[in-house]
This record gives C-alpha cells, structure tokens and sequence, in this order.
C-alpha cells in the first residue's frame, strides 16, 4: 500500500475518532498530557498495522481497545501514585455556568462506580461507543454491558440526587 494512501487514511482516522479518544484517556489518567501522548501512540499503532483494517467498524473498536490497554498499562505502573480529578477539565467551558453538573463532578460519580462498570460508563459516554462495540472492547457479552452500564446509569443517578 502507498504511503500517501496510508496517510491520508490515518488523517481521516484522526479527524473521526481522537476528541473520543482523547476525552476517554484523560477520564482514566486524569492527566492532560498523559492523555495526548497515549492518543498519540494508538494512532501511530494503527498507521503501523494500516492494512490489516477492513471497515471502520473494526477500527473504532479496535483503536478504543489499544487505548484502554495503554490507559490500564500506566494506571497500574502509576499505581503507587495518587491521582485526583483536576479542578479544571480540558473541555469545561468557562462561559457556561449554568451546567447542571461539570465534567469534574461527573467523573468524580463515574470513579466512585466499581469496574468495570466505571469502564463501561466511560466507554459509552465518554467515548461514544455503541454496546456492540463496549462488548468487543471488553470481550464480554453485549447482554452483560447493557446490563451493567444501565445498574451503572441508575447508581449515578443516586449520587446524583443525594448531591
């Protein structure tokens, strides 16, 4: 395959899937550049392994299951370490001040689930993933995530009230 072909194929790639990428990796490691270095890596992943992709379905899930294998990787290296949920989040805009919840109060929620129904949560909403694709994300059944990601849904909504 050409090379030109090969970039421009990664170029659209990019354009299509790295805000839901991005958004997924800072919600795991809470860190900006973190985050971006990962993204950065899966995308020069996938330019490596270009041919093997069929259709774009197979690339989504493909590229958000390296993602999280990078993210849990430097998670449990960084094990040791304490991270919080930052004050401000890359993508809080600071004009909007009516918001009925902020990004930081709602992944404070999500980390307070127990995994991998936070996986799921962040997966689904965060990176936009249908069920069918969090299932062969995870290698569970597409029953097992609907399941869990709607428990997850009601707990939120708990803390959500109680707040």
């Amino acid at each position: 395959m050409k090379e030109d072909d090969q970039d421009s194929w990664i170029e659209i790639l990019y354009l299509r899937y790295s805000t839901d990428l991005f958004r997924f990796l800072f919600s795991i490691l809470c860190d900006r550049y973190q985050a971006e270095d990962l993204m950065q890596e899966v995308f020069l992943k996938a330019w490596q392994k270009h041919p093997r992709f069929q259709n774009d379905k197979a690339e989504k899930v493909w590229l958000f299951r390296v993602a999280r294998n990078l993210a849990m990787d430097v998670f449990r290296r960084n094990k040791h370490e304490t991270v919080g949920i930052p004050e401000t989040m890359p993508e809080d805009n600071p004009n909007v001040t009516d918001s009925v919840l902020s990004t930081r109060e709602l992944l404070l929620m999500i980390d307070a689930l127990k995994e991998p129904d936070r996986e799921i949560v962040r997966l689904k909403l965060i990176g936009q993933l249908s069920h069918q694709e969090i299932a062969r994300v995870m290698n569970r059944s597409v029953h097992s995530v609907k399941k869990r990601y709607e428990r997850a849904i009601e707990s939120l909504r708990k803390m959500f009230e109680e707040e």
